[in-house]
Formats: structure tokens, C-alpha cells, sequence
């Protein structure tokens, strides 16, 4: 019997979680008898997990307060359960969940990356994360989300086990001929490489300049939404259902994503399947998927907002070139769809079963 669990700090609502989800529904796919993930502390507003049990090393929600006073608490848990289920494969998925290894043998780490997560803290203290986190990834095996992240670590001496890549799910395939009456989607998410600071800097420069333009802003965070400001041409969505997503994307032109960093990013992708456009920062992990004309809408970070909103409306003001570049996005969209459908192959053959 193959047992894999696979670890998060929680199953707070994010693309990560929901790709660490999917990930157990392609093991089990592949052949594993039993996927479990275990949450290190509980949230509001979880991933559903589906069929795949989840268990909880702390009953406490998840802060930084949490974080600091009971990750011992949680790791006495981590003990206690891997005694439990004694022979089990665990994949970690957080540089939070990497001080459960030392109570994992070394030919049963497997670590998910789906971002260079010293990125993730200030500049300061990132070379230390990354050495702190690099270290970890040596001492077990790595799966990567997709090859942007497979080149970097290689770069840094890191050895790949294999790609399990990650694309959108083909349910944002959406309509074309719909009727594009928002000109802008947002994507606006608490951490300081995703730039909500940018977002807000962004539709204000609208307000003066283009005050017509269209706004649709998603986002998780309930916090963020309650102090944001909202109008006839600025819509906000908490958490929308993915129906509900796809069909802010058919009436989108343009996806603007204005992240520091992205190991991958969903969200611009997700939008291409319904013909939405994207026009990122250069994030990094786009690259994987803003492929041919599409990298011509990749923005140096140097760019300031008011350069950002002069490109958008040169983008918004040439429907031919909107029309051109909505085609191909719809054609990456179902190319990257043809070519990860065969993940649990992938998974079953790099040896995690």
C-alpha cells in the first residue's frame, strides 16, 4: 500500500493550495492507495479538498502569532502522526512545512515547488531564506510545477526529479463572441511581491486619466476588499466561484497582472482560456505561458503606473491587435491543456508511488 501526504501550512484559498489538491487527485489518478494532506494549522475559507482526507496538526488558525508561538505545538503533532502512519512518501510544499523534515526520513522527502519562495519576505532577509531553503531541497527529492522553476534551481545546484507541470483548468475554456464590456481584470492579493499597492496606485491613475475605463478587481482576501473603493467603473469580487470567474474573462479585454514576482501565475492564465489577454509584469513564471506575440505584453518591473496605464490603453485602443493576440491566447490555453494531461503518467513514473 503506497501512503503520500502532502503538506501545507494550511488550506487557506490560493492557487498553491488549490494546485496542492490537485496534486493528491493526480496521485490517486496515478495509482497511490491513500493521499492525505495535512494542514499544519486551520483558516477560513479552506481549498475543498473533495474526496481527499485532510488532516490538522493544530486546531488553531493560522497567523503569524500562531506561527511563531505554536509551530512546537505542531511539530510535537508531526511526531505523533508520522508514529501513526508509519511508511508514507511526504511531500512538502512550503519552506513552513520544511521544519517537519528532520523527523522524515531522507528517502521520503519529496518537495512541490511552485515558486522561489524567498522572494516571498523582504529583500533583506531573502538570501538567508533562499540559503535556508535550497539546503532543504537538497536533501530529498524535488518535483517542480513547471520548467521556469526547473531552469532556476538548476541554476542553483538543486537536482529535478521531474516536472509535474501545472496549467489552468480547461473548465475557464470560455466563449469568444461575448460582449467585452470590462476593459480591465485585477487580481489584488495580501503579500508584497503581489503588489496590491500597485493595484490600488493603478486605478487611481485611472481616475484621473481614463476615468471611463472599466474595472473588475478579484480578490481572496476580505480585508483587502473592505478597504478598497468601489464605483459604477470599479467592481470588486470576493472569492467568486470559477463560473462566476469565467464569465468576468469572456467579457475581459485585458488580464493585468502587476506582481513583483510569480512562480507561475494562474490568474493571467486562467483568463487566456477565455479569450482574456494578458499584460503582465515580468513576473517570471508567465514566461511559461505568454509564449509568441504574448511576450510582447511582458513589462520590465522598472515600468511606473502611469507607463503601465499608457500601455493598456494603447493595447485597449487596437481591436485588431486585441482580436490577433485573443486568438493565440486561446491556443496556448488548449495546447498547455494537450500537454499536462498526462501528469499522473508522469507522476507514476518518477518513482513517488
Amino acid at each position: 500500500m503506497s501512503t503520500i501526504c502532502i503538506l501545507t501550512p494550511s488550506l487557506k484559498t490560493t492557487g498553491g493550495n488549490k494546485e496542492l489538491v490537485r496534486l493528491a487527485q493526480d496521485l490517486v489518478s496515478a495509482g497511490a492507495d491513500d493521499v492525505r494532506i495535512v494542514a499544519m494549522w486551520k483558516t477560513e475559507n479552506e481549498v475543498a479538498s473533495g474526496r481527499i482526507p485532510v488532516f490538522y496538526l493544530n486546531d488553531a488558525k493560522i497567523s503569524r502569532v500562531q506561527v511563531f508561538f505554536g509551530l512546537l505545538s505542531a511539530l510535537v503533532s508531526f511526531r505523533k502522526l508520522v508514529a501513526e502512519i508509519g511508511r508514507a512518501n511526504w511531500v512538502l510544499s512550503h519552506y513552513l512545512t520544511y521544519s517537519l523534515t528532520p523527523m522524515i526520513s531522507r528517502s521520503n522527502r519529496w518537495f512541490f515547488v511552485q515558486d522561489l519562495e524567498w522572494n516571498f519576505v523582504p529583500t533583506l532577509f531573502r538570501p538567508l531564506l533562499r540559503w535556508a531553503i535550497l539546503g532543504r531541497l537538497r536533501q530529498g527529492r524535488v518535483l517542480v510545477a513547471n520548467d521556469y522553476l526547473g531552469t532556476k534551481l538548476h541554476d542553483f545546484g538543486v537536482p529535478v526529479i521531474t516536472t509535474a507541470a501545472i496549467w489552468a483548468d480547461k473548465a475557464f475554456l470560455g466563449k469568444l463572441d461575448r460582449i467585452r464590456d470590462v476593459d480591465v481584470v485585477l487580481m489584488m492579493r495580501t503579500g508584497s511581491h503581489k503588489r496590491a499597492d500597485l493595484v490600488k496606485a493603478f486605478i487611481a491613475a485611472r481616475d484621473i486619466q481614463f476615468p471611463e475605463m472599466n474595472i473588475i478587481v478579484i480578490t481572496p482576501d476580505d480585508h483587502l476588499a473592505q478597504n478598497f473603493t468601489t464605483n459604477s467603473v470599479t467592481r470588486v469580487f470576493i472569492r467568486p466561484e470559477l463560473p462566476v470567474m469565467r464569465d468576468i474573462y469572456e467579457r475581459s479585454k485585458i488580464f493585468l497582472l502587476l506582481s513583483d514576482h510569480e512562480g507561475f501565475g494562474l490568474p493571467p492564465l486562467e483568463s487566456m482560456g477565455a479569450g482574456c489577454v494578458p499584460l503582465c509584469r515580468d513576473a517570471g513564471g508567465v514566461r511559461a505561458y505568454m509564449r509568441a506575440e504574448l511576450e510582447t505584453n511582458i513589462m520590465p518591473l522598472s515600468l511606473d503606473v502611469h507607463t503601465i496605464l499608457n500601455r493598456v490603453v494603447m493595447l485597449l485602443s487596437n481591436d485588431q491587435e486585441l482580436s490577433r493576440q485573443r486568438a493565440t491566447s486561446i491556443r496556448i490555453f488548449r495546447e498547455g491543456l494537450d500537454a499536462t494531461t498526462n501528469r499522473h503518467d508522469v507522476l507514476a513514473r518518477c518513482g513517488i508511488l
